[in-house]
């Protein structure tokens, strides 16, 4: 099964959904900036406090997008939610009671954890109500280099409780959440990336996603090195492959910009409300600035498919199929301007 292709095809069926129904069915939504770590490159650092969206707020939002889209009321599971910000979402204590109701309607979700909060009452919750994927972060598949990177976690415990995670999806025979290790290569970590097919497969999970550390360009160093790591992507992936894991690799050069389906097919909102294109800019080290100042607007404050349909967020879909770069897209690692 080849993993990018499966992806890319879904990201143009997006792409002409979005265009058919005049409102995205890939919605990315912030619920809460707190978080209990503070990883040595997480944009979390840089910011004071931290807010959540509470169940009221996010109601009234998640039925307005529901509402929105005339595909949700026919075909629900087309409805994509990618639950993932800054935060840690278990920080919010009304997360447990958004995604249930979530999955009453029947749409997909998927979200990120770094898996220090997980106790067998809340992964009860997440396997009973049918989560479709978990993204698990972790970047060391040793406990010194993981807890190097994320301080204020526990390795051994982080381990206990995907492993408890595991066990109980067995007991309770059910196959979801699909369970995916997110391992952010850096030069600090880099040498273990094929030691994490031993740890993917000690805790039973799925498959691993791997992708280079994103930065703004003053902070280049953090990155891995590039030949390097496709080097030991590549080792990782067949290694994978063997255990049947499934291993993901993200990419490793940039590509035209008016490929990028993300800019075309979703939004991203923060917890503060404000809409942009994609999650990638909160990896950038610039996340407050870029998004007080290239936001397309608040959602607490203006209908969402009147955002998505408003003349600035228009120009922007059709700078990026024209090959622009518009201001917030300048310094994306992922995509290069061809105009």
């Amino acid at each position: 099964m080849n993993i990018q292709l499966i992806r890319r095809t879904a990201m143009q069926v997006y792409v002409k959904l979005a265009e058919i129904l005049k409102f995205p069915c890939f919605i990315q939504m912030e619920l809460t900036t707190r978080c209990n770590l503070m990883c040595k490159m997480c944009e979390h650092n840089r910011m004071a406090g931290g807010g959540v969206v509470n169940f009221e707020k996010f109601k009234q939002l998640f039925d307005a997008i529901i509402k929105a889209n005339p595909l949700s009321r026919i075909f629900p599971k087309a409805m994509f939610f990618d639950l993932t910000g800054i935060g840690e979402n278990l920080m919010n204590k009304e997360f447990l009671k958004i995604i249930k109701y979530m999955k009453s309607k029947n749409v997909t979700i998927t979200f990120a954890t770094n898996a220090t909060l997980l106790t067998e009452e809340i992964s009860k919750v997440l396997i009973k109500n049918r989560i479709d994927l978990m993204f698990i972060s972790i970047d060391g598949a040793t406990k010194k280099t993981y807890e190097k990177i994320r301080k204020g976690a526990n390795f051994d415990k982080v381990k206990e409780n995907i492993i408890q995670f595991t066990k109980l999806k067995e007991k309770l025979k059910r196959n979801k959440p699909k369970l995916m290790i997110r391992f952010l290569a850096s030069n600090w970590n880099v040498e273990e990336m094929p030691m994490m097919i031993d740890l993917a497969k000690e805790l039973g999970v799925n498959g691993m996603s791997i992708t280079n550390m994103n930065t703004s360009p003053k902070e280049e160093y953090l990155k891995a090195n590039k030949e390097r790591f496709n080097e030991l992507a590549k080792i990782a992936k067949e290694e994978g492959k063997k255990e049947g894991l499934e291993i993901d690799i993200g990419f490793s050069k940039k590509r035209p910009i008016n490929q990028c389906n993300r800019a075309k097919n979703s939004m991203n909102i923060t917890c503060e409300g404000f809409v942009l294109p994609c999650c990638f800019i909160n990896q950038g080290g610039q996340y407050k600035e870029i998004k007080e100042k290239y936001n397309f607007g608040n959602v607490w404050e203006t209908n969402i498919k009147k955002i998505w349909n408003s003349k600035a967020y228009k120009k922007f879909r059709k700078d990026i199929k024209k090959g622009l770069a518009p201001g917030i897209c300048k310094d994306c690692y992922l995509y290069y301007p061809i105009k």
